[in-house]
């Protein structure tokens, strides 16, 4: 008596195998290539890029340096470019175009053009001072008030600035 299902087990069997043996070794290598571009990825820097860092007044003054720490203060350089003298009267920095908020300079700065200045003040969040962790983007305005000596007239700049506190 020969039962003929037991000669096809063996078979089915391998094919069962070799199907499984190819399903993990496409997928395999599908993995194997994932893994691979993300550590280049990774390794790049492609996937930890930095917020960008900004500060822009009008033409009249450049931020040459700026950074901002945890408590909200602001350290920056200002080139003035006006073609005049001026009377930096004060600067200030809120995430609204809140005036209250800027520091007012007794005596004036007086600049010619040309010159620059170091400050530091306190920027702030919806009225309150920023305060945020090492890597907290503060976003918000910076103002700063003039007199220009020449034409004895006032002005007020609005500049953007956005920061990675430090």
């Amino acid at each position: 008596m020969i039962n003929r299902g037991d000669d096809l087990k063996p078979k089915k069997i391998w094919i069962k195998a070799q199907s499984a043996i190819e399903y993990l070794t496409t997928y395999g290598w599908a993995i194997l290539i994932i893994a691979i571009m993300m550590g280049v990825l990774v390794s790049s820097g492609i996937l930890n890029q930095k917020p960008p860092q900004l500060c822009a007044i009008n033409n009249n003054f450049i931020c040459n340096r700026v950074s901002i720490n945890t408590t909200g203060i602001i350290s920056m350089n200002i080139t003035q470019l006006t073609g005049t003298t001026i009377n930096i009267t004060g600067i200030g920095c809120a995430s609204n175009l809140n005036y209250t908020h800027t520091k007012k300079f007794v005596p004036q700065i007086n600049m010619n053009t040309g010159t620059n200045i170091t400050e530091s003040i306190s920027c702030y969040l919806n009225n309150t001072i920023f305060s945020g962790k090492v890597g907290s983007v503060y976003s918000g305005y910076l103002i700063i008030n003039y007199t220009n000596l020449k034409s004895n007239l006032n002005h007020v700049v609005v500049g953007k600035i956005v920061q990675t506190a430090t």
